[in-house]
């Protein structure tokens, strides 16, 4: 079987194509990327970060999330999330914004449970 001098200079053709086809689908690919890529947090650092997070049934959760200045516990299911709270007491949301480690959610309850009520003297 002796090939055709046309059939393999057709054949180099289509292959070279297909390669340069393909080469620019995966450069276009590559800018896209590039361009429409988010910039990332502001100087290194995260801005929003989650706490602590506690399961409650199949596909739903109750969830501590820092944003600046502010703490927020928002419950979140398959198709929804929803803002239950916001830790308010300026104390609490500094001194777990100056924890390096997570703390757990049950402690995050507790401590905010042990707070005083103005209607309470506070715990010594």
């Amino acid at each position: 079987m002796t090939s055709d001098p046309e059939f393999t200079t057709t054949l180099i053709k289509m292959l070279g194509f297909l390669l340069l086809m393909a080469g620019g689908a995966a450069g276009v690919l590559f800018l896209f990327k590039r361009v429409t890529r988010s910039t990332g947090p502001v100087s290194g650092r995260q801005l929003i970060n989650v706490l602590s997070t506690r399961p409650l049934a199949p596909k739903k959760s109750i969830a501590l999330i820092q944003v600046p200045g502010d703490i927020l516990v928002v419950g979140i299911t398959g198709d929804n999330i929803t803002l239950l709270s916001k830790i308010e007491d300026r104390e609490l949301v500094a001194e777990l914004a100056a924890q390096p480690a997570q703390p757990t959610f049950s402690s995050l309850l507790n401590r905010l449970g042990s707070k005083s009520t103005p209607d309470q003297p506070p715990d010594q």
